[in-house]
């Protein structure tokens, strides 16, 4: 999906998945969305690759 699942939840019917996505390549392994916060936070980055929602439907997972 192009980045780290960060945290997922179903909606009220559940018919769908939202999984929150965080940027992947601001630092190794897992806590690469929180490293570029901090850098954003410190003044290294002016700007940052989005987060996203991704919507999954479980019967084509």
């Amino acid at each position: 999906m192009g980045g780290f699942i960060y945290t997922v939840w179903p909606d009220r019917d559940y018919e769908r998945i939202y999984a929150m996505m965080e940027p992947a390549g601001y630092a190794p392994g897992r806590g690469t969305g929180m490293r570029a916060v901090t850098q954003i936070y410190e003044g290294r980055y002016q700007g940052l690759r989005p987060f996203w929602i991704a919507v999954i439907n479980p019967d084509t997972w």
